[in-house]
């Protein structure tokens, strides 16, 4: 019983981790170790995660942070009917593209603060569930970036959306 009580106590303790994603979160990651969650429930108006399905040929997901002003914006490119498909895009393909929006840096060329923008050059995007007539997707990411400004990198793992609104634009 006392092994049981000691069982019970660690699971709890890792489930409530805030550096652990919840079942079926509607977009996680961790950037370097550390949690991201937009701070929504994936309500367009709000703009906190969705995701575009472009007629030009794109598959968009973005996540917000409004609190931080950190964001993650991902792009793949759909397959030649221009649909999403279950499939693994990647920059070694040059089918997907990331980009994050972190921390406030000094830029002394226009003097002002603005958010350090990092671009992936390494990575993947793999879309396991599209259901075309709800217009939900999931699926799992994870990419290396680099800051276009400083040269700083940053690693984005475990990430995963789970039943994202696919909205279909022109």
């Amino acid at each position: 019983m006392k092994n049981l009580l000691i069982v019970v106590i660690v699971f709890l303790f890792i489930s409530c981790n805030k550096n652990n994603p919840k079942p079926n979160e509607k977009f996680y990651c961790q950037i370097d170790g550390k949690a991201f969650r937009p701070n929504g429930n994936g309500d367009v108006f709000n703009r906190i995660v969705y995701a575009e399905w472009n007629t030009k040929g794109w598959f968009n997901l973005y996540g917000f942070d409004d609190k931080t002003g950190h964001s993650i914006v991902m792009t793949a490119k759909l397959n030649s009917k221009n649909e999403v498909e279950l499939k693994q895009y990647s920059t070694k393909d040059s089918l997907y593209y990331a980009t994050y929006s972190g921390d406030l840096i000094y830029n002394s060329k226009l003097d002002r603060k603005e958010h350090e923008e990092f671009s992936a050059y390494e990575g993947n995007i793999i879309v396991t569930k599209y259901e075309k007539s709800l217009k939900l997707a999931s699926g799992t990411f994870e990419f290396k970036a680099k800051s276009k400004q400083t040269g700083n990198q940053v690693n984005v793992t475990k990430g995963q959306f789970n039943d994202v609104t696919v909205y279909q634009v022109y």
